[in-house]
Parts: C-alpha cells; sequence; structure tokens
C-alpha cells in the first residue's frame, strides 16, 4: 500500500501495517531496488525481484479503533473500523470491514461472545478470504495467482480438438495479459513471458496442426513467427543491459568511461528494437492475427467445424512427435565430436519443442514424463547460457568494430569491450562444455529407458 512516497506492508488477514519504508524517487519505474535501504525493501525484494511494482487499484480509506472491556474494565477486544472507497469503471464502491484483534483468554468469555453476535447483527460476517482480494474484486481487478505457463489437464483419452482448448486458449491470455507490460517496456519480464508464450503456442500449432484447416494452420504459424524477430531482438538486448553491473565490473579501473560509453549504445540499440517492436504489435496484421486467433479458438470450444484431425485421438499424435523430437536430439548428440554453434543451435530449438510438448501432455505421460522433462529442462538451460554468450559476444563485436581513432575515449571504449567479451568468451566455453555434457546425458542409456517408458505411457 502506498500513500505518497510513503509504503507500507500490510498483513492481508489482519490489514494491519507491518514495515514501513519511502521510495528513494517517487516517480518513474518501481522496482523493490526503488525503495530506500530498509526491511521492507528486503521483505518486498525477495518475493518480487525482478518484477516491476505497478498500482493495482486506487483507493480511500477512512479508519477508527475502538476497544471493548467487559464490566470489570478488562481488555475483551480491539476493532479496527475500515471503509474503503474503490474506483471502478466511472463510478466507486464502498467496502466495509471490521478487523477484531481478541485476546488469547478473552476468546470463550460472554462479552466476546456478545461482541461476535453484535457485528454479526449490524451485518458483518465472519471471512477467510483476504482483505485485499475483497478490495481488488470489487474494484473489477482479476485475483487469480497468475502463472505464465500453466500445465494444461489432458486426458489420456482426449482428442487433438480436446487437447487444443486444453493448451492453446491459456496460452492468448498469457499474451494478451502481458502484452500491455511489453508495450509499456518497463519491466523485461513481460516480454519474457510474452516470448514464452508465444513459442508454446508455435508449439502447440506445430504439433497439433490438424485441429485447424490446412490453411489456418499457415496462416497462424506465419503470423506467430513474425513475431519473433521483433521480441527476440529486444529480449536479447534486455538481458545483455541486465548485466550492465557485471560488465563494469570486469573492467579495469583505468578505463572506467569506456563501459558506460558501451553500455550507453546498447541502450540505444535497445530502444530502436522496442520501436520496431512496438510498431509490430500496434500493426494491422498484429490486430488482425489476434481477431482471427480468438475466433479460432472460440470456434474450436462450440465444435464448429475443424481440421479432419480434430476428433482422432490426441496422445498418438503426442508420442510420434516427442519421439521424433527426442530422436533428433540423439542424432546430434551422436555427432558431439563436430559439434558446432549450428548443431548446438538445433539442439535448443528441438529441446524446447520436445520440453514444451511433454509439459502439455505430462498427465497422461505418467510419472516418468516429470523425470524426462527435468533432464530436457537442464539441458535446455545450459544451452540458453549458450545462446546468450553467442548474441552477447557478436554484439560487442560488431561495437567493437564500429570503434574507431585514436582518441582516449576510443581507447577507453576499445579496452572495456575487450576485457568484457574475453570474459564472455570463458562463460561461453564453460556453457558449451555443459550443453555438450548434458546432451550425451540425454542420450545415454540410462536416459533412454527413461524416455522408453514414457513412450509406452
Amino acid at each position: 500500500m502506498a500513500v505518497g512516497d510513503q509504503v507500507s506492508l500490510r498483513d492481508a488477514s489482519t490489514s494491519e501495517t507491518v514495515v514501513q519504508g519511502s521510495w528513494a524517487q517517487p516517480d518513474g519505474p518501481r522496482f523493490a531496488r526503488d525503495l530506500l535501504p530498509s526491511e521492507l525493501r528486503e521483505r518486498v525484494a525477495s518475493v518480487v525481484e525482478p518484477r516491476v511494482l505497478e498500482e493495482t487499484m486506487r483507493a480511500r480509506v477512512v479508519s477508527r479503533e475502538a476497544v471493548a472491556r467487559d464490566a470489570a474494565g478488562v481488555l475483551v477486544a480491539r476493532l479496527r473500523f475500515e471503509a474503503v472507497s474503490v474506483r471502478r469503471g466511472g463510478g466507486s464502491r464502498t467496502i466495509n470491514a471490521v478487523f477484531v484483534t481478541t485476546p488469547k483468554e478473552a476468546r470463550r468469555t460472554k462479552t466476546a461472545v456478545t461482541l461476535r453476535s453484535a457485528l454479526a447483527a449490524a451485518g458483518y460476517r465472519p471471512t477467510t478470504r483476504p482483505w485485499p482480494d475483497r478490495l481488488l474484486v470489487a474494484a473489477g481487478r482479476d485475483v487469480a495467482r497468475y502463472r505464465p505457463a500453466p500445465r494444461p489437464r489432458i486426458d489420456r483419452d482426449a482428442t487433438v480438438r480436446a487437447a487444443a482448448i486444453a493448451v492453446l486458449p491459456g496460452l492468448f491470455a498469457t499474451m494478451v495479459r502481458n502484452e500491455p507490460g511489453v508495450r509499456k517496456g518497463v519491466d523485461p519480464e513481460f516480454l519474457h513471458d510474452y516470448r514464452v508464450a508465444l513459442r508454446r503456442t508455435r508449439t502447440g500449432l506445430r504439433e497439433l496442426a490438424s485441429v485447424f484447416s490446412a490453411e489456418e494452420t499457415r496462416a497462424f504459424r506465419s503470423g506467430f513467427a513474425a513475431l519473433s524477430a521483433p521480441t527476440g531482438r529486444v529480449r536479447d538486448l534486455d538481458v545483455q543491459l541486465s548485466r550492465a553491473v557485471e560488465y563494469a565490473r570486469w573492467v579495469p579501473s583505468a578505463f572506467p568511461g569506456g563501459i558506460e560509453s558501451v553500455i550507453a549504445s546498447l541502450a540505444s540499440e535497445c530502444e530502436a528494437a522496442r520501436e520496431e517492436l512496438l510498431r509490430a504489435l500496434a500493426s494491422r496484421s498484429y490486430a488482425n492475427l489476434k481477431r482471427d486467433w480468438k475466433r479460432a479458438l472460440a470456434g474450436l470450444a462450440t465444435g464448429r467445424p475443424a481440421g479432419v484431425g480434430a476428433d482422432e485421438p490426441a496422445l498418438p499424435v503426442a508420442l510420434a512427435a516427442i519421439t521424433k523430437r527426442y530422436a533428433r536430439l540423439r542424432t546430434i548428440a551422436a555427432s558431439v565430436d563436430t559439434l558446432d554453434d549450428a548443431a548446438l543451435h538445433r539442439a535448443r530449438v528441438q529441446s524446447k519443442r520436445l520440453r514444451y510438448l511433454m509439459e502439455f501432455f505430462a498427465r497422461p505421460l505418467g510419472g516418468d514424463a516429470e523425470e524426462a522433462i527435468a533432464a530436457v529442462e537442464r539441458l535446455q538451460d545450459a544451452l540458453g547460457e549458450f545462446h546468450d554468450a553467442n548474441v552477447q559476444i557478436a554484439t560487442l563485436d560488431r561495437l567493437a568494430r564500429a570503434t574507431q581513432g585514436g582518441s582516449l575515449e576510443a581507447v577507453a571504449r576499445a579496452a572495456a569491450l575487450g576485457a568484457v567479451m574475453a570474459r564472455l568468451e570463458g562463460q561461453r566455453t564453460k556453457a558449451r562444455r555443459r550443453s555438450t555434457r548434458r546432451l550425451l546425458a540425454l542420450a545415454e542409456r540410462k536416459q533412454a529407458r527413461v524416455f522408453e517408458r514414457v513412450l509406452n505411457a
């Protein structure tokens, strides 16, 4: 809860203030790190980092307190009455509540019972629902727990249509929910969640293609694929900029201005990439894609005619796709002595598609699926680190080639770029080794047996 530049953390059940603090800068982005050093910042950071704190609603609070005592003057309860007016649409709604704190020894006394009866007679009823949730509902805000990648519930006998209904609408909802944050560009995690939902959607379209007509499938796959480049470039630069402090530590103290120049160039590139992304999100083609996708998903749910395979069993389709993806990873692993960057990129693509597909069908695949998913995820993490190092080195190398002249500024910039690229090269080498080990582990006999059990589910 924030009042001006003052922020308080309140207990969800009692509405009592637990700890207070204030913003270092009242305006601008509000991350936990933007709070002044305090217990509040530590508590908030442990929960929300690296996400931005956004306003969920505005409210006017009128509060008064009272105490209840028995005939002998002994304290029976402390009461705090709150009337909270929240904005909703063009009007407002007021929610009244009373918070009662009763000493343990007084809870069963006649006076305490009488007090509870009096509150009930006045229209107050006990509730286990957190007070903030009630206010959010009154303000028309969604209080459901946010899950960027929820596991769908697909039964063994589900059709392709039923599987698509279980998977695709939730992913679209995640994209829509994160899109305003992507447009604002304050919190990079909005774009991250948007991209994960986008990739999963593309995997769903690829592996459950028979749920739509061939023409629809081509159009949707093309439309969603077009979002990959503009969102990917911004995401790569967001990741690189998030390492600015780390980069600065790697640069010799004799060249402090060099890294500042590099970071400024990265920020400028990120801003240009973000403008390109915003143009894509504002385009007519994107609006049409969302409109048509929404209609197609609604059509699936209402049983309209779909692809020729829409009402076929989904599990055999999934098992065939999982078999193909896993086989391709094993083929790449078999050429471990000649693994180049292109091969590792192919492994990264296949591991993502394999993981997403197995997560979609984790329920009918049985308990062994979780072990297999964990192994693929470990490989994906290592390949992701390798990819990030590759992208960052390539970006910095391009900046180094554009740095010319013998001025002190150019020398400092070149030195900073060289120092950072050297450290990144070391990280890339380690990530390559880790990726190779995990790829081989995924293909070895022990893991192959796990996949065999999954595929025989």
